[in-house]
């Protein structure tokens, strides 16, 4: 199994890939056309999880997640920076 998440932006997505075994992680830039993530996720093992952030695009990058055979979970971004310590939550 593989861990994959995704830092999604207009027109492309960050994407870090570690494997659960070694350890080793793959970082990519993924261009936003038609596919572009599917082949990226193609070559990682079926059913590995993928956390997605839930911005105004995810939608369409969810499609190609499952296409690819890997499962998406969705992120709510302000709420995981809060379980992180990021965020203040007392301003």
């Amino acid at each position: 199994m593989q861990y994959i998440a995704f830092d999604s932006y207009k027109r492309y997505t960050l994407a870090s890939i570690e494997g659960a075994k070694n350890g080793r992680a793959f970082e990519a830039r993924i261009e936003h056309w038609r596919g572009s993530i599917k082949e990226l996720l193609n070559r990682c093992e079926p059913g590995s999880p993928v956390a997605v952030e839930t911005v105004g695009n995810w939608y369409w990058i969810v499609d190609e997640i499952e296409e690819a055979g890997v499962v998406p979970g969705l992120v709510h971004s302000p709420n995981a920076k809060l379980m992180l310590g990021i965020q203040n939550i007392w301003c």
